[in-house]
């Protein structure tokens, strides 16, 4: 197993993801897993589209396969020389979730690898980081932080702030979707490596091949992508497939 062993199955799932979140739909508001309008992000931007993991929990089949490709995610880049009778618990100790469209999924990854799970309760009420904890970490545990999306990175530097300052070593974070507006950058800065089943800009240009979205739309997911680096200072070519 290799990164460039990963990046060919990553490839491979990109587009079928892709297809999943226009088929998968909130049947209370009618809406996609991913959608165009006017949307208010965490960091208080506003983004013309918007991918809505939670609908995902509507349709276990799709919520599956996403669950074993972070699997195969998780065995390529962090376990990497898994053997047979290989114990996930030597390399990493915990899994950690992020509030709150990403419990669910950590969940199922945790109790499919057999690695317990907890997630970071970020109430300001907490004085100390050891009670945001929701489950347990010992000093000294690798933990691995798994979301369904990144933007700027904002809750993720959050998270491992407090398992830092709660004795824990953050491994790497694996989401499903980087919207590339700097989260990556921001983890790299702090020694963290961001993995990602898909990237914004990959599932603009899979989305327009497969006719589910058109031209004007893809150019709108591209110019945004570039205007929210380009304000951040960063690079604005965007590469495809080729994003470990």
């Amino acid at each position: 197993m290799d990164p460039k062993g990963w990046e060919n199955k990553r490839v491979q799932f990109a587009e079928e993801l892709t297809t999943f979140y226009f088929e998968a739909i909130n049947e209370s508001t009618g809406r996609k897993a991913f959608s165009f309008g006017d949307f208010l992000l965490a960091d208080g931007s506003i983004s013309p589209y918007y991918f809505d993991f939670r609908t995902m929990y509507s349709y276990p089949e799709y919520l599956m396969k996403i669950v074993d490709m972070i699997i195969t995610c998780i065995e390529y880049n962090i376990f990497q020389h898994k053997k047979e009778n290989f114990n996930p618990l030597t390399v990493t100790q915990r899994i950690a979730g992020i509030p709150n469209a990403s419990l669910g999924l950590a969940a199922l990854v945790s109790a499919s690898l057999r690695i317990p799970s907890f997630y970071c309760d970020m109430k300001p009420l907490y004085t100390e980081s050891r009670y945001a904890i929701q489950g347990s970490l010992k000093p000294g545990d690798n933990v691995l932080i798994l979301d369904d999306l990144i933007t700027t990175g904002m809750r993720k530097m959050e998270t491992i702030k407090i398992i830092r300052e709660c004795g824990g070593n953050v491994q790497a974070v694996i989401v499903v979707i980087d919207r590339q507006e700097g989260g990556k950058e921001v983890l790299h800065e702090k020694g963290i490596k961001l993995h990602s089943l898909i990237t914004a800009s990959e599932f603009a240009e899979i989305a327009y091949k497969k006719g589910l979205i058109n031209e004007a739309e893809k150019t709108t997911i591209i110019q945004h992508i570039r205007q929210r680096r380009q304000r951040k200072g960063l690079g604005t070519k965007l590469v495809l497939f080729d994003y470990l």
